[in-house]
């Protein structure tokens, strides 16, 4: 490990590795003075730290609140020249003479932090990724109602003029008509957030590999849809049937979704029904 004298400035590699969980002298190979290293030892499940010396878990600071000695990597014990042991400081030696009269309760200290380290590594990695996936499977709820609500925005962009040339059973379909700035706006703004929540879904966890195939085939099927609306070709009726079409395709992924639905999905549709409009999910 490479550590830095705090007295000279120089810096040296060390092998600590016996000892990286209680305090520990090193003796500089370029002033001969020797200092103190405590460590601070970080929890993974939360931001407290536990001081090596001590042992006790406390807020992390620069300081140990309850033995007072410095973490910030090293802190520098009282100076004194290698090789001169009577004229040690008397806080040094009072530390040193702790740590050999009571050497089993450092080992067991060292043996209950490492323990402790390695159980809340453990149990931290599994906390996170159930919050991953059930974080996931919040926002695929949120994409599909936001899907749909977007391509009923878009198929209805044209309703009015299709209404009116349903009723004159003989006439001809009429040509394109462009639709108001104030349809376009809502497009472009329930795409903007329909986006926004399928970007947090590019990353998907292993287990829900098939659950991101399936959203991104309806998320296709609505891009698409939302650029006929925007930029329509062809005839009215064209563009009635391409929204029929595009209704139906839905409606089957819906179907397929709901065949192989995993238990944390509808779990997660019961929660979010609260909150959304999910009927058209549920409707047989």
């Amino acid at each position: 490990m490479k550590l830095v004298c705090p007295k000279c400035g120089y810096s040296d590699r060390v092998r600590t590795l016996h000892c990286l969980m209680r305090p520990v002298t090193i003796t500089c190979r370029n002033c001969a003075t020797r200092y103190l290293v405590n460590w601070k030892i970080r929890l993974p499940q939360d931001s407290a730290i536990i001081c090596s010396w001590c042992a006790k878990k406390q807020a992390d600071s620069p300081r140990c609140t309850y033995c007072g000695r410095l973490f910030y990597g090293y802190s520098p014990a009282k100076w004194e020249q290698a090789g001169h042991g009577p004229s040690q400081a008397k806080t040094g030696s009072a530390n040193f003479a702790v740590l050999r009269n009571k050497p089993v309760r450092f080992r067991i200290i060292t043996a209950c932090l490492v323990l402790l380290s390695i159980v809340a590594l453990l149990s931290g990695a599994s906390h996170n990724r159930k919050n991953t996936e059930r974080q996931y499977l919040t926002n695929y709820v949120l994409a599909i109602y936001g899907i749909k609500s977007g391509m009923e925005l878009c198929s209805r962009t044209y309703g009015d003029a299709i209404a009116e040339w349903k009723k004159d059973k003989g006439a001809d379909p009429p040509d394109d008509q462009e639709i108001s700035r104030e349809e376009k706006e809502d497009m472009a703004i329930v795409k903007g957030e329909v986006d926004q929540v399928m970007r947090k879904l590019e990353n998907p966890p292993e287990k829900y590999a098939q659950l991101s195939t399936k959203l991104q085939s309806m998320y296709g099927n609505y891009l698409k849809l939302n650029d006929l609306a925007n930029k329509p070709s062809g005839r009215l009726a064209s563009f009635e049937s391409k929204v029929e079409e595009a209704r139906d395709s839905f409606s089957g992924e819906i179907a397929d979704l709901k065949s192989n639905m995993p238990e944390q999905l509808a779990e997660e549709l019961k929660r979010s029904g609260t909150k959304y409009n999910l009927g058209f999910i549920n409707k047989r």
